[in-house]
């Protein structure tokens, strides 16, 4: 496992912990699964600890960090009011 989301199911915000020390994200995204980007955000360079407020409806969503175009790990995230 490259990243760890929690809490998930997530209500107030969300956690994302980069656990691969080699992995570098430039961008973070979370997917409806109707395929529409709900939330995208640039992450600095060697940032490991990020916390995202959550303003998602109930529901399931994917959650991709990506280098460019390329994308080093899509994990499943779940909101629950």
């Amino acid at each position: 496992m490259k990243i760890i989301i929690y809490p998930n199911p997530a209500q107030d915000f969300v956690n994302i912990s980069i656990v691969e020390p080699t992995l570098e994200p430039d961008i973070i995204i979370i997917i409806d699964f109707s395929g529409r980007i709900v939330f995208k955000d640039l992450l600095e360079p060697g940032i490991k600890n990020i916390q995202i407020q959550n303003n998602l409806n109930t529901g399931v969503y994917i959650l991709e960090l990506r280098s460019g175009s390329l994308t080093l790990d899509a994990q499943k995230l779940m909101i629950n009011w």
